[in-house]
């Protein structure tokens, strides 16, 4: 047997103890559910792990043997594999000599429980992200990432229904979310899309069998000031596997035959990419009663611009509204010019998405395809919205193109 990975007592004792009582807690807790399909390397990761906790090493030794085999850059097997052939001579509290820095061991045993937990989830069958309200069907599919739990979720979309396809475990920014400034090691949150593909033969091995870059920062984050560039979805170095939980400077991180199977799911012209904190999972039912809700103010707002009562359609705005660069008061003022040398307005609206925004309590991104018409002037823009809930009442805190 080759790669024997030894360790000091006091790592081993750590890290033995944290990953069992991490299992144990899983075993115990009702509220978690059924297993993931998805990743089989993670179903055998906790057949190993029960082994262990059932005191079964010679078992999970076999199957820490056949995991490494089938997976041999896979750093997480290695580790655990060289644990068991050191306890068919010594207990599992005394193993054998520090060859493995302390900071990398932890990182590991993040990795493992980050799996474990991936492996338990809630039934992902009447479940869905409480992001997916309305979404336009040019696209296919939509990612929505849980940074919490290291997972990216893959759903089909059907415009206003959505259908669980797959997930994959990735890693996320070193120093963890909420992205505000360049070099800060952060992943940001909040809606994004796909911009284009970057072929592994363009890149180097770091990025292993791809990237697809986002738009961040998008008009959110420019509206907040918050900087940085440069953040793609990519592969791993092609000596790794996979990489632990936070481990990127920003990106996110999947393995490389999760980076290719995820190419089946993306349209480089804006395959939405929404990367939240922690994932709200609502029943359909629910999501369908606050698109509704959304939908009528969108409808209001269209039909207030087309009937001419200017000041009925500014009560849809925000006191705090901006475009940009006005203010609520000079961009009302201007709105009131332009209408004053209207006879007819005419509004059409294609391609619209509904989406509530990660991070922000009650803040929704709205886009959508405009088709203007009015007797001076006809204009098609893609536009989106922000709203916002304040004192119970959505209105637009933000306006502009896309």
């Amino acid at each position: 047997m080759t790669n024997k990975i030894l360790f000091s007592s006091h790592q081993s004792k750590l890290r033995i103890s944290f990953m069992i009582t991490c299992l144990s807690i899983i075993f115990f807790n009702n509220t978690l559910c059924s297993a993931s399909d998805n990743q089989n390397i993670e179903a055998n990761l906790v057949e190993i792990l029960e082994n262990i906790y059932l005191n079964k090493n010679e078992n999970a030794l076999k199957k820490a043997e056949k995991l490494t085999e089938t997976y041999p850059n896979f750093a997480l097997g290695h580790l655990i594999m060289g644990d068991l052939l050191y306890s068919q001579f010594n207990s599992l509290e005394s193993l054998g000599i520090d060859q493995l820095p302390g900071s990398k061991v932890t990182k590991l045993i993040e990795e493992a429980i980050a799996r474990i937990r991936r492996h338990y989830r809630n039934d992902l069958s009447t479940l869905i992200p409480n992001y997916l309200l309305k979404i336009t069907e040019k696209y296919s599919h939509i990612l929505v990432i849980d940074t919490s739990s290291s997972t990216m979720f893959i759903y089909k979309n059907l415009g206003e229904n959505f259908k669980y396809v797959t997930n994959f475990y990735v890693s996320i920014g070193k120093k963890g979310v909420k992205k505000l400034r360049e070099g800060d090691k952060k992943t940001p949150l909040g809606i994004y899309r796909v911009t284009r593909e970057i072929s592994a033969t363009s890149l180097s091995d770091f990025y292993g069998a791809g990237a697809f870059p986002i738009n961040y920062p998008n008009k959110w984050d420019q509206i907040n000031g918050y900087g940085g560039y440069g953040i793609w979805l990519h592969g791993s170095p092609w000596s790794t596997y996979s990489r632990p939980p936070q481990d990127s400077d920003g990106c996110i991180v999947l393995n490389n035959d999760d980076f290719i199977k995820l190419g089946e799911y993306i349209d480089t012209n804006g395959t939405p990419v929404i990367i939240s904190e922690k994932i709200e999972w609502n029943t359909a039912g629910k999501n369908k009663k606050r698109m509704k809700t959304l939908l009528t103010k969108v409808e209001k707002w269209k039909a207030d611009w087309e009937s001419l009562d200017t000041e009925e359609y500014l009560t849809n705005y925000s006191n705090l509204f901006t475009d940009g660069k006005r203010n609520f008061q000079d961009w009302a003022k201007r709105k009131k010019e332009i209408n004053s040398r209207k006879k007819w307005i005419k509004v059409e609206i294609a391609d619209l998405s509904i989406t509530p925004y990660p991070s922000e309590k009650n803040l929704v991104a709205i886009t959508f395809t405009q088709y203007y018409n009015s007797n001076n002037l006809n204009d098609r823009m893609s536009k989106i919205q922000y709203w916002s809930k304040d004192s119970d009442e959505w209105k637009i805190i933000y306006e502009g193109k896309n």
